[in-house]
């Protein structure tokens, strides 16, 4: 047997400033001249993984013991995720804007919400103007919540006397809008809780099971804090609602009748606080802060006089 040593081609990997590396091309086909550098963007791309099943074994996959479930996903569940996922990407707020000026102008009762964290606090005040332009007739501000992905983010959450802050500027500025501007507290000073008594405040709302939040799995929440827990109201079986026998939502409001949720430190004027929070968080807000309470997040005030 005769052998031949033939040289090894030292491939070396060129970046394109995108996080890819992109192989030299052989002699007889040239390097492009440009590279198109595409900007990191939200959801630019998705990977939909249809089926798990592979007749390899390779002792390098990532999908490990998935590969034995085999799992397969229907085509109606592949047309619905990506008809989804393709609306997810950029000029949302352009579509949003336009949707609802088509609203307003065919009489629609219009209203727009709005989640403020650390990344928007600075533009979203500017919704006000957007608003009266358009003709909506109410504003709500509701603070990011540190719950599902918002949990543990410090990035985005806002701290209780940020929240405060900015609701302080926004009862400034709102009086000089025809919109209707109401917010969520969240949080208040102590000095702030008999204004919002006056306004009808009396503590947890969810005691008065003012409202209901029903998912996908059939499970029925009063409070949209206790979403990723189990202590739901009640349950959809078959087209019944079936109340939760155990320890449920209801159970921790009603306790704060009795006892304050965070133990009834400092201030009255918090009607109880929020056992919610003090469940989710593990402690009540106002532990941090000396002169912050908690204000349930499922009532709302007004940043101007209603007329």
């Amino acid at each position: 047997m005769t052998t031949v040593d033939l040289p090894v081609p030292q491939l070396r990997s060129k970046s394109d400033g995108y996080g890819h590396a992109r192989m030299p091309r052989g002699a007889d086909v040239p390097e492009p001249q440009r590279i198109d550098r595409v900007p990191y963007g939200r959801f630019r791309n998705v990977y939909l993984y249809i089926t798990e099943a592979c007749q390899l074994r390779c002792e390098h996959c990532y999908m490990g013991e998935r590969l034995d479930r085999a799992l397969k996903m229907p085509i109606g569940k592949i047309v619905d995720t990506l008809t989804t996922w393709r609306q997810l990407g950029p000029d949302t707020f352009t579509t949003a804007l336009e949707t609802t000026a088509e609203l307003t102008r065919r009489g629609f009762d219009t209203r727009i919400i709005c989640t403020v964290n650390k990344a928007n606090k600075s533009d979203v005040l500017r919704l006000l103007d957007l608003a009266d332009e358009l003709n909506v007739s109410l504003v709500k501000f509701h603070v990011f919540s540190t719950i599902g992905t918002g949990h543990g983010n410090e990035a985005m959450a806002m701290t209780p006397p940020e929240w405060v802050a900015f609701c302080d500027h926004l009862n400034e500025i709102a009086p000089q809008y025809n919109t209707r501007v109401w917010y969520q507290p969240t949080y208040a000073r102590r000095d702030q809780m008999e204004r919002y008594a006056a306004e009808g405040y009396q503590g947890c709302i969810g005691r008065t099971l003012d409202r209901i939040s029903i998912f996908p799995d059939g499970r029925c929440y009063v409070c949209s804090y206790l979403f990723d827990t189990d202590l739901y109201f009640a349950q959809m079986v078959d087209g019944r609602v079936e109340l939760n026998h155990d320890v449920n939502e209801f159970d921790l409001f009603t306790s704060s009748l009795a006892e304050s949720s965070c133990g009834g430190c400092k201030a009255s004027a918090c009607m109880g606080g929020c056992p919610a929070e003090e469940l989710v968080m593990g402690a009540a807000s106002c532990s941090a802060y000396e002169d912050i309470v908690p204000v349930c997040r499922l009532w709302k005030s007004s940043a101007k006089p209603e007329e």
